[in-house]
Order: structure tokens, then sequence, then C-alpha cells
């Protein structure tokens, strides 16, 4: 196809910039990628390799943490298990997984949602 020759159709490279677009703005883990790009029809191996370049640099577990301390300034003031659970709804919608999201939530609440406590 001639459009492909000139590289302006390229699902690779669409799928790879979305991927970075939507992680870095949205703060959107694997699961939440794989779905955005999912719905944009592009094939399952570009999207697994979209997915595996745009984490590759930074770990789920890393990047949980930093969507999770974007969200923790509107928790503050709240109790400890209600924050907590918050958080962890907050990156499960996010698209991070069960360990990526424990990791995320002792790193920034501790294992009791002590940071939280006396605010």
């Amino acid at each position: 196809m001639r459009l492909e020759g000139l590289g302006y159709l390229n699902d690779r490279e669409y799928a790879r910039l979305l991927a970075r677009r939507v992680a870095g703005q949205q703060g959107a883990g694997p699961a939440r990628l794989r779905q955005a790009l999912q719905v944009r029809g592009l094939p399952p191996d570009v999207i697994a390799a979209a997915i595996a370049e745009c984490f590759a640099e930074t770990d789920e577990a890393a990047a949980a943490v930093a969507a999770g301390r974007r969200r923790l300034a509107a928790l503050r003031g709240l109790a400890p298990a209600v924050a907590r659970r918050r958080l962890a709804g907050h990156l499960s919608r996010r698209g991070y997984g069960a360990e990526a999201i424990a990791h995320a939530l002792r790193a920034l609440l501790g294992e009791g949602g002590e940071e939280l406590e006396g605010d």
C-alpha cells in the first residue's frame, strides 16, 4: 500500500505513541493501555509490544506509585482505611495489577496509612 510505504500508516508506531501518551497523561497501567489499544482495532502482537516498550523503562509497580502519588492529595484527612480503599480502587481503575497496587499502597501509605494520620 502506498501510504504504508510512505510511513503514514504504521500500526506499531501508532500503538507505541498512543501507549506512551495514555500512560503518561492518564497514569494508566497495562490493563488500561491494552483496552485503549484494542478499542482502536490494533493486532494483539502490536498491543503487547507497545505495552512492553511502555513499561520497559519503568516497571508497573513504580508507575503505580507515581499514579497514586498524584491522587494522594485528594485523600488527605480521610480515615486511613478509607484512603487505602479509595487509592486501591483508583489504581485498579487505571489498569494496575494487584501486586503493583499493593506495592503502591505500602510505598505511599505504609502498612496502616500512617502518612495520612494527623492531617
